[in-house]
């Protein structure tokens, strides 16, 4: 999975969400990981497409990935150890993962 198929796959599900819905409205709605790929969804349709979103729900949201991995309890013990920053943090930039919600 990368950042830009996450956010290519919800963008292909929102069209086809969007073309049965009547007027109805489209919340995007992302938990965690989801959270970021909401906000890009959003962008992209703003930016892109020039389609304002009717509502966006963050729950547990993150500003970017790299803060959110350097930040979460689970990597406590590792971020002491060397290299933390360049074999986990970097990886996830390599990966094209970075789900820059704070943008």
């Amino acid at each position: 999975p990368t950042e830009d198929g996450f956010t290519t796959d919800v963008l292909a599900l929102y069209d086809w969400a969007k073309a049965r819905s009547g007027n109805s409205s489209i919340v995007l709605w992302g938990h965690s990981l989801g959270s970021g790929i909401a906000t890009n969804v959003a962008r992209k349709l703003q930016e892109e497409r020039g389609v304002q979103v009717d509502a966006v729900v963050l729950e547990s949201s993150y500003t970017n990935i790299r803060d959110a991995a350097a930040n979460i309890p689970i990597t406590l013990i590792y971020r002491r150890f060397p290299g933390f920053g360049y074999l986990i943090l970097d990886s996830l930039a390599l990966g094209g993962m970075f789900f820059r919600s704070d943008e």
